[in-house]
């Protein structure tokens, strides 16, 4: 059992938000990674939560800022999660995505990198209805478990968003196209887009992610 996430939210400056996208950071990184790409999204309110796998050995010298966090422990070989820690982190994030909807009412997206790609299929499958859209950078796809259903319709209509890096060193690129690809089987609505970059979010990508926002979650009419 964990206890709840330490989000932190950034507002759009000048508007009201269009809708909110909360994320999740990659193995080692934390919060304030994503949070980066406030600028880029300037359109949406973004929230990112750290992981709640502390990577750091206990150091008051340390910034909070600098801390590494991960989502789920790997079971030996690379790029294998241990389906337990998975789940255990589902839940939290999922625990949070509901008193975020709760708090802030309209269009919800969740997106994440690498571990948080993982991350976001996952949720996704447990709680299809819960999103708007997912965004998945450099993810692959998670291993079975029960609360994650696998019927044809799992992820009928929902739109996702899948970006990866040809030269991916990291998370291979197949992986990610194989990831897409369960995605389409399951019924979502999978936008692939390939980039030529490594296991990184370059300025190429995360304009590909905003245009893909931006129609997917427009402004109001008036």
């Amino acid at each position: 059992m964990t206890g709840p996430l330490e989000a932190r939210s950034v507002e759009p400056t000048g508007a009201s938000p269009r809708g909110t996208l909360l994320l999740l950071h990659g193995y080692g990184s934390n919060r304030d990674d994503l949070l980066g790409l406030a600028p880029h999204l300037s359109f949406m309110r973004l929230v990112a939560a750290n992981g709640p796998i502390d990577l750091d050995p206990p150091s008051p010298e340390k910034p909070l800022r600098m801390k590494s966090y991960a989502w789920f422990d790997f079971e030996g070989e690379k790029l294998r999660p241990i389906v337990d820690s998975v789940a255990t982190s589902v839940n939290a994030v999922l625990d949070l995505a509901y008193s975020l909807k709760e708090r802030f009412p309209g269009p919800f997206f969740l997106g994440g990198f690498s571990q948080g790609g993982l991350m976001t299929y996952a949720c996704g499958l447990k709680e299809p209805r819960l999103f708007n859209g997912l965004i998945v950078m450099s993810g692959w796809w998670p291993p079975a478990d029960p609360d994650w259903p696998a019927a044809e319709d799992a992820l009928q209509g929902l739109p996702i968003l899948a970006v990866h890096g040809t030269h991916d060193d990291r998370v291979p690129f197949a992986l990610g196209q194989a990831a897409a690809e369960e995605a389409k089987k399951l019924g979502a609505d999978v936008t692939f887009l390939s980039f030529s970059m490594m296991h990184e979010v370059t300025a190429e990508s995360i304009a590909a992610v905003a245009g893909w926002l931006d129609e997917h979650c427009p402004p109001k009419s008036t």
